[in-house]
């Protein structure tokens, strides 16, 4: 099966049943007094697999939101799906003496014939080509240097589908430069995106050199437990299995697990760990990582299946080997053999850009001995899943260039990007595809005028907006109110039932 045929197939996906999965995992991970976890990223599946479920039930680049199921689309509220808003631009330095005009325009192309379900192209038909312009305008009396950013949240796996924007100045391309953000682990309605960015801090994050905090991370001593060559010495089994049960306090140790596919707690720090022996699995590294005081293993138990009780006519050994190093020294060849099997990452980066993404990830997320429990519910992290994490989780990426505005002139920055639609689906015969607008979100400058525009919209209803839109009276462009922070705009393609 090809990647776009795959993705296709989980856009159809019916998006109330995999609300429902989402809350029922939920709800099993706030009450966890003794139950098996399954770690997000067994190795055994694809690459290709594992990104495109979590882009379905994690929060990436279309995430789901938490409305649970609902009888009717509630216009402008959470969707099934949300894609984010098209966000302004900013500048690394507030500038004095400079304001902005913006003009935002929508391509509905995709939205013509034939019917959405229907088409086999690369990307969703309900893709829309955005065009951001702005105009910066300089009153003082010199001419004024600036480095301008445009923000796009997007997944790193999802580059392919959703470039980053193209900047122009006048017309005329430019050098830019990319700063990517930490990903964004909860994004699945618009007050996410507030809380993201207002304040400044995570673009301030994103254009700053890799803090102390990630070289004082990989610097720390662990300690390193490989478990190599497992294999069924007596018994049978059609599913054998390798287990380890460990003994952590959470507040003196933490763990970092690599190549183990299932994790189960009966209490906080009493676990068993363990991996299917499979041909599949042959090449995976299979490590234990202790970070803080070291508190052992214990010996290599056999399991008929992933499950919870041992096998007792199954012997399985292994080859168990002990070392200390510092986290980076271990951690890098890890990274790159995750990395070697992602072919999709492959195509996107290098392994220096993504391991340098994963280790900021990494200091953003992991707790650390003493915080695990009280923030994760677990003293121990998948470590194959935090990798995979960084390629499919949404973040913030920064486009940046200089542009040089005249002494009492003005330059026109344009930004073009695809974008997603957020989508509510089961509605009638139709689905619901949305689209928002941050005026302002996370920008320092100060915009003295805005409007919008649509264009090729033949093919599409409005079924809800606060634009003011009006396309049977031929009103395709509208000024805005900067006081609004926030527009949507919602359609079905032509031909479905009202939402």
């Amino acid at each position: 099966m090809r990647e776009r045929d795959l993705d296709r197939m989980l856009d159809l996906v019916e998006d109330q049943y995999l609300t429902a999965s989402q809350d029922a995992a939920q709800r099993l991970e706030q009450n966890p007094p003794i139950h098996w976890k399954r770690w997000a990223a067994l190795a055994a599946c694809a690459a290709i697999v594992v990104a495109g479920a979590f882009r379905l039930l994690g929060n990436g680049s279309l995430s789901m939101g938490g409305t649970g199921s609902r009888e009717e689309h509630v216009s402008g509220d959470v969707f099934d799906f949300y894609a984010g808003p098209v966000l302004p631009l900013t500048l690394a330095e507030p500038a004095e003496q400079v304001d902005a005009v913006r003009r935002v325009t929508w391509d509905f192309t995709g939205f013509a014939a034939p019917p959405m379900e229907e088409t086999s192209s690369a990307s969703l038909p309900a893709d829309v080509q955005v065009t951001d312009e702005t105009v910066l305008t300089n009153h003082g009396g010199e001419d004024r240097t600036v480095t301008v950013l445009y923000p796009a949240a997007v997944s790193l796996l999802d580059l392919t589908r959703y470039p980053l924007p193209t900047l122009t100045v006048d017309g005329a391309a430019v050098q830019t430069q990319v700063f990517p953000g930490s990903r964004t682990d909860s994004v699945s309605e618009w007050a996410d995106y507030e809380a993201l960015l207002s304040g400044g801090g995570y673009l301030k994050e994103a254009v700053s050199p890799l803090p102390d905090t990630v070289q004082n991370l990989l610097a720390q001593q662990v300690s390193v437990y490989t478990v190599d060559y497992a294999r069924v010495t007596a018994g049978e089994s059609g599913n054998p299995s390798a287990g380890i049960r460990l003994h952590i306090d959470p507040d003196r140790t933490s763990l970092l697990a690599y190549g183990f596919g299932s994790l189960a707690q009966d209490e906080p720090g009493e676990m068993e760990i363990g991996f299917p022996i499979s041909e599949d699995r042959e090449d995976t590294p299979h490590c234990l990582i202790f970070l803080g005081e070291d508190p052992g293993i214990g010996p290599v138990q056999a399991y008929s299946k992933l499950g919870r009780e041992p096998q007792e006519d199954l012997e399985v050994t292994a080859d168990v080997t002990r070392q200390e190093m510092t986290l980076e020294e271990i951690l890098e060849p890890l990274a790159l053999a995750f990395y070697g099997q992602q072919e999709d990452l492959k195509q996107i980066c290098s392994f220096q850009d993504f391991y340098t993404l994963f280790c900021r990830d990494l200091t953003a997320s992991f707790p650390g001995p003493g915080r695990a429990m009280e923030l994760t519910g677990w003293p121990g992290e998948d470590l194959e899943n935090l990798l995979s994490r960084t390629g499919w989780m949404n973040r913030v990426w920064y486009t940046a260039a200089e542009v040089t505005i005249p002494a009492g002139g003005s330059a026109t920055v344009t930004a073009q990007v695809t974008r997603p639609a957020s989508r509510d689906h089961g509605y009638g015969n139709s689905k619901v595809y949305g689209y928002d607008l941050a005026i302002d979100l996370g920008s320092n400058l100060t915009f003295t005028a805005a409007n919008a525009s649509l264009e090729n919209t033949g093919g599409i209803r409005i079924t809800g907006q606060n634009f003011g839109f009006d396309l049977e009276n031929g009103i395709t462009e509208v000024s805005l109110d900067l006081e609004q922070s926030r527009y949507y705009l919602e359609v079905c393609q032509k031909g479905g039932s009202d939402p």
